[in-house]
């Protein structure tokens, strides 16, 4: 059937008489689970943002505001000041939540020759500002002494 209102030559068929085209589709992938409903997938994205926003997200760590050079001093003093006893060496300093951990020898005893002097290992812990939260002493010995 050709449209009246066309030019001479050019034939439109008519809708009806021709069904429409069709698009090629590729098949459906076969699963072997059925796909979730539209409330299922809905019900497991939230379950799975509510997990994700319920973990904690752990700070990151802490980094000390004193260098390694200033905290060793302080740890030098307040030792010092603490104890009344004489600074031999600061012998390791480490970070140490946020502060440090200092190992500071200490001259307990002096004797002749100082290589007999009775020396003492003492552990301090600064806060970030640098103050001493706690001490303790962790070995005694003999400054001529060698040990790894």
């Amino acid at each position: 059937m050709t449209d009246t209102n066309m030019p001479p030559g050019l034939n439109v068929p008519d809708a009806a008489a021709a069904p429409p085209k069709q698009e090629a589709t590729a098949p459906p992938a076969e699963s072997s689970a059925p796909a979730p409903s539209p409330a299922e997938s809905q019900a497991t994205e939230s379950q799975v943002d509510t997990v994700q926003s319920t973990a904690p997200v752990p700070p990151p760590p802490a980094r000390p505001l004193l260098t390694v050079v200033q905290a060793a001093r302080m740890a030098k003093q307040q030792l010092q000041e603490i104890t009344g006893l004489e600074v031999a060496t600061v012998s390791a300093m480490e970070e140490h939540e946020g502060g440090w951990r200092a190992y500071v020898n200490l001259v307990e005893l002096r004797r002749v020759p100082s290589t007999s002097d009775v020396l003492a290992t003492y552990e301090a812990i600064l806060n970030a500002e640098g103050e001493m939260e706690t001490y303790k002493r962790l070995r005694r010995f003999l400054r001529g002494q060698v040990n790894d």
